[in-house]
């Protein structure tokens, strides 16, 4: 049985928090499975502003990392790159992170040692597949976990929010490293676009 519950409270900072919620069923007969992962949450301003980019046609296998880690990348290493354009952000202010949509098959969590770059850029396409801007400013560097589910949220807070401007288009790269063992199976929910 499945339940969202709304839950309202005046957190005093913008930051990363723990939280811990003790739910009581009267009728529960299996006390054996009442415990759950201690879960992050993000907090950010109340009025902020959320821009959804995109839709979700399939699942990709590869982007923004590839979710079996090491073990099907033949390196330690896994980069990619991704391009938003303007008019698909279309807004101003600050930015306090990113959430993709999620699909993580395996029974099993999994940590992700993670780094994210953003950089401006005028370019209107990733030539061969890759910018090499140096204007990229390192927003996150820290280590996320994978749920399993058929569709789950993948927040990646930034450590420090990123002003944009709306003025250019907006690069992002990713670089997984040191995954665990064994990888998840899976991958974030993307569109198809010509």
């Amino acid at each position: 049985e499945e339940a969202n519950l709304k839950f309202e409270h005046p957190f005093p900072n913008i930051d990363e928090h723990q939280v811990f919620i003790e739910v009581v069923l009267a009728d529960d007969a299996n006390l054996t499975n009442n415990t759950t992962r201690p879960r992050r949450l993000n907090v950010v301003p109340a009025n902020v502003a959320l821009v959804d980019i995109g839709g979700a046609d399939y699942t990709e296998l590869n982007f923004p990392f590839d979710y079996g880690g090491d073990a099907q990348t033949f390196s330690v290493d896994d980069v990619s790159q991704c391009l938003f354009y303007q008019e698909e952000i279309n807004t101003t202010g600050l930015i306090y992170g990113m959430t993709y949509y999620s699909r993580n098959i395996a029974i099993n969590h999994q940590s992700f040692p993670l780094k994210v770059w953003l950089a401006p850029t005028e370019a209107d396409h990733l030539d061969d597949g890759w910018d090499l801007t140096a204007d990229f400013t390192l927003v996150m560097d820290d280590t996320i976990e994978l749920r399993p589910g058929e569709m789950t949220e993948l927040y990646i807070p930034f450590e420090t929010p990123v002003l944009y401007t709306n003025i250019n288009n907006l690069l992002i790269q990713h670089y997984a490293y040191d995954c665990e063992w064994p990888p998840s199976v899976g991958g974030t929910w993307a569109e198809s676009v010509p």
